[in-house]
């Protein structure tokens, strides 16, 4: 289970850019994940008290926004989403894609109380 580490690295994060911009306090973290990563969504709420404890984000709440793994379909150019479509274009059947998103595990947003 990656996503323990991966929490981890958020918190790192999290923690020095609030350092280094004086803040005593967050509220929330706001995550994007990309159906495409990977992670489990339900993996990162379960292991997140765990990255947390004991720092000054114990109290923030985890927020994730689920991004979609969308491509366009190199052949007949339509956009679908890739995983619902297990890789194929559902218009033509090609494999021949470019993905567009879905692959992010980004900091979005960082929430301070107020």
């Amino acid at each position: 289970m990656h996503e323990l580490g991966i929490l981890m690295a958020v918190t790192r994060q999290v923690m020095d850019f609030a350092r280094e911009n004086g803040i005593s306090e967050v509220a929330e973290i706001v995550l994007e994940v990309g159906e495409g990563t990977g992670v489990v969504p339900e993996y990162l709420r379960t292991v997140y008290p765990a990255a947390v404890r004991g720092t000054m984000l114990e109290n923030a709440q985890l927020v994730l926004e689920i991004i979609p793994g969308m491509a366009m379909c190199e052949n007949c150019h339509e956009i679908y989403n890739v995983i619902q479509s297990q890789g194929a274009c559902p218009a033509c059947g090609s494999r021949a894609k470019e993905i567009l998103s879905g692959q992010e595990l980004n900091i979005r947003e960082i929430h301070v109380p107020g």
